[in-house]
């Protein structure tokens, strides 16, 4: 499909333990692949680059504190989210922490299907949640669980609905986010049936589940996904993630597809990158998908 794009780069980590994922777009920026794609063709609209207000590296505020940032910054995700799609473009979010998902699909008009690819199930509220770290928290929020202060930020009704909502990849979760969304019934291909059954049979499966209903979805990747050898550089590292190349073909199927309506990658810290492999990565993440 023809779209112009808006790369809005999340630059917060401040939903993690660890805040070095605030420095993943700019490093991308740093490292000229927004020119390589643009230089290659790519209908890029706008680039920009969203900070929070406060940085990580100028501030001793504990993670237990940090919620009002962390909100703060979703509102002003969000905005910038609504503002890419008035303005007639496809909005391509690069973050910073999976936190920031919860302002990436706030923004987007309600009703819409959620493709969530991740290492980790994401849907721990205060009371399940070992660490208290909010980038453990946007599953729940998005379905209207937790925090108010994340799970409310659009409206009072949560924008995402359970049956429109797959995440794939899962590896390393708690019970108490287990069992939330098992009652809510949410589809989850854990990494032994992605193993199993293949990404050429689970990511289409997939896409018609949460398109069902509303025939509008959005994909959300956090990097963590992908093994370990292709994507060193991330927030949470998790051993027995996919390989990158299995699943980069159905990258440019989803753009293909006029009922998408935005793209998200997550979770890339440049100080665990090895040779830049996981920047080349997320290029090529974006090549599929914008070329």
């Amino acid at each position: 499909m023809k779209r112009d794009y808006h790369i809005i780069g999340a630059c917060s980590c401040w939903g993690a333990q660890i805040r070095a994922c605030e420095k993943g777009p700019l490093d991308l920026a740093e490292g000229k692949v927004f020119e390589r794609l643009i230089a290659q063709g790519a209908s890029i609209r706008k680039i920009e680059m969203v900070h929070p207000s406060a940085k990580a590296s100028e501030t001793n505020i504990p993670l237990a504190k940090a919620l009002p940032v962390v909100h703060d910054f979703n509102v002003k995700l969000m905005h910038r989210v609504q503002s890419a799609i008035r303005e007639g473009s496809f909005p391509v979010v690069i973050g910073g922490d999976h936190t920031n998902g919860v302002g990436t699909w706030n923004g987007m008009e309600p009703p819409f299907g959620l493709l969530w690819i991740d290492a980790h199930m994401d849907a721990h509220t205060p009371e399940t949640s070992p660490s208290g770290a909010y980038h453990g928290m946007p599953i729940a929020a998005l379905l209207g669980h937790g925090l108010p202060e994340l799970a409310k930020l659009r409206s009072e009704k949560p924008v995402l609905k359970p049956q429109n909502l797959a995440i794939i990849g899962v590896r390393s979760f708690e019970e108490g986010e287990e069992a939330l969304l098992k009652s809510l019934n949410v589809r989850v291909y854990f990494m032994d049936e992605v193993k199993s059954r293949g990404l050429k049979a689970i990511l289409p499966e997939a896409v018609e589940h949460v398109a069902n209903g509303v025939s509008r979805y959005g994909v959300s990747v956090d990097v963590d996904a992908f093994s370990l050898d292709d994507a060193p550089g991330v927030g949470s590292p998790e051993p027995g993630g996919m390989p990158f190349q299995e699943f980069l073909p159905f990258v440019s199927r989803f753009s293909a597809d006029p009922r998408l309506i935005g793209f998200e990658i997550v979770e890339f810290n440049p100080d665990r990158d090895v040779q830049h492999k996981t920047r080349e990565l997320i290029y090529h993440l974006l090549k599929e998908l914008i070329l």
